[in-house]
């Protein structure tokens, strides 16, 4: 997807694997609290969310982490936080 759109993969642009996985599991644990045949409600509701803030990552990683290359090529774990099912009901205010 990066270079269809003339984005380079470099140590601070393009992929983020870290980014990648933390939102494939909040996404993930949002579908399992909020199961639903309905696409288009649950996709409306996640996106009005708390979870759908930018800055969520932040709450689970520090800024300079998150933003480093290292975190940029190579997964890591949540090293403020640990994303859980219950720290996404606290966010969500379940």
């Amino acid at each position: 997807m990066n270079k269809f759109h003339g984005t380079e993969n470099t140590n601070v642009s393009g992929y983020h694997e870290t980014l990648t996985i933390f939102w494939a599991k909040v996404i993930s644990i949002y579908i399992e609290l909020n199961p639903s045949d309905n696409l288009e409600v649950l996709t409306e509701i996640f996106l009005n969310s708390a979870l759908a803030n930018k800055e969520l990552a932040f709450r689970f990683y520090s800024k300079r982490e998150i933003l480093s290359s290292a975190y940029r090529t190579v997964y890591h774990e949540e090293t403020l936080q640990k994303l859980e099912v219950e720290s996404v009901r606290y966010l969500l205010g379940l």
